[in-house]
């Protein structure tokens, strides 16, 4: 245990800290909060480990939560952040995981270190007390400065004991940027079939989580290891994509920058964005994206979005005509359309210009209509004109489109005589029908 000069949590956690210390008992930040402090990333979730047990913890503060009483987890609301929860959990050891995912049994110690043996990665297997002093039994800050993803001990049992492990070691190289480690990526790929015994739903999850990070760390173990064909179908169709991506070591080093530029993506956003680019990158059609998204149970609007993205990028928007983008602002959905343009130039030129998607702003802001309740003349002033039921619809529809052609703006003094002349010949229209049908009712 090295000394420090104090950890500088923030006060709800040190107020954690600080009255189970108090009260005689050890405490200790764990996880990936103290991964990210000394990452020097931001953490917004924090987890204390004791040797109190759930009981004591629970008497110790005013507002509590037995989250988990059995695995010894007790969320605290502390006094001065009650908004900012903080789980506490007493030191344990676990033993037998018959399902490949749970503990059979949990016992409780009163040792930090046995605690930690039990965890998945070395970047994870540490803690850190009020006053700074890191407990690293594992060499995990080592492993951050070697920038680098290792299992705690021996590599198959952490992943025996648990196989969404693999999925979660993927996930943090791409989260964090680093690499895997060879031992703990050789067990991860043999111990791959585990990955049958655990739930769509959390699957999906870790998949998700991988989406929205940087994956490029990452691009190759899912193109050269078994894991995608451990995914229901049609996943298994994207190892040409991760193969191709992964000999594209430009456009992976460009795209965390590719999805922050201009506007950030929002997360939903990054996750639909990369589903499209591993889409676009294997050659499946538009449709493949919303398939995948339901395979792992993640939520329909990101398998619609991708969806939308892929299929605006087989279009192109690169040689749009000004009416054509106007159309397309109309008809598309414009974040889907906004994200195939800055896919479209990413994978054009990574570190290039975005000319598509300059123009997809630059048309954005011009766009005279974005829904039909911006037409300046509504369905009240058409069913004056004597226009009913889809008849209205159908004159709106033809005003839309002579304001996206440039015929006409959209300004009640232009749109007017349009409406009328379509008005009489909707009229006109409608009375022929009927005159022919009481002739056919005649000869008959």
């Amino acid at each position: 245990m090295a000394a420090g000069r104090g950890a500088g949590w923030p006060p709800h956690v040190e107020e954690v800290l600080g009255t189970l210390e108090a009260a005689g008992f050890q405490a200790f930040v764990v996880g990936g909060g103290v991964r990210d402090r000394l990452l020097e990333r931001p953490c917004h979730d924090y987890d204390v480990a004791t040797d109190a047990r759930p009981a004591q913890v629970a008497a110790l503060f005013e507002r509590t939560i037995p989250t988990g009483i059995r695995h010894g987890t007790v969320t605290v609301l502390p006094a001065s952040a009650s908004g900012l929860p903080v789980e506490v959990t007493t030191f344990r050891v676990e033993d037998g995981y018959s399902d490949g995912r749970h503990p059979d049994r949990v016992r409780f110690t009163n040792r930090i270190e046995a605690d930690l043996a039990r965890r998945d990665f070395t970047v994870n297997a540490m803690a850190m007390d009020t006053a700074g002093r890191l407990v690293d039994p594992f060499g995990g800050a080592q492993d951050l400065v070697r920038r680098r993803i290792r299992a705690v001990g021996e590599a198959a049992e952490r992943f025996a004991e648990d196989g969404l492990r693999i999925l979660r070691g993927l996930r943090f190289a791409a989260e964090l940027g680093f690499t895997l480690d060879p031992a703990t990526q050789a067990a991860m790929e043999r111990e791959t079939h585990r990955l049958g015994r655990i739930s769509l739903e959390r699957i999906g999850q870790e998949l998700a989580r991988i989406a929205r990070a940087g994956w490029g760390p990452v691009a190759d173990a899912l193109a050269r290891g078994p894991y995608l064909h451990q995914l229901p179908p049609p996943w298994p169709n994207l190892y040409p994509g991760f193969a191709r991506l992964a000999g594209l070591p430009a456009h992976l080093a460009a795209w965390p920058r590719a999805v922050r530029r201009s506007a950030p993506w929002s997360e939903e956003e990054r996750q639909a964005a990369s589903l499209a680019v591993w889409a676009f990158a294997a050659g499946c059609p538009p449709e493949t994206a919303a398939a995948l998204a339901r395979a792992v149970r993640w939520p329909v609007r990101i398998g619609r979005l991708a969806t939308r993205a892929l299929a605006a990028m087989a279009d192109d928007p690169a040689g749009f005509s000004p009416v054509q983008w106007r159309f397309a602002l109309w008809r598309e959905h414009p974040p889907a359309l906004a994200i195939a343009c800055r896919l479209l130039d990413w994978w054009e030129r990574p570190d290039g210009p975005c000319p598509r998607m300059a123009s997809y702003k630059s048309y954005a802001a011009q766009q005279p209509l974005r829904h039909i309740g911006d037409l300046a003349v509504d369905g009240r002033t058409l069913l004056a004109l004597g226009l009913q039921g889809p008849a209205i619809g159908q004159v709106r529809e033809r005003l839309v489109e002579a304001i996206l052609r440039g015929d006409v703006a959209n300004d009640p003094a232009e749109l007017m005589p349009l409406a009328r002349r379509w008005a009489a010949e909707a009229e006109e229209a409608q009375r022929t029908r009927k005159e022919e049908h009481r002739g056919r009712r005649v000869d008959e």
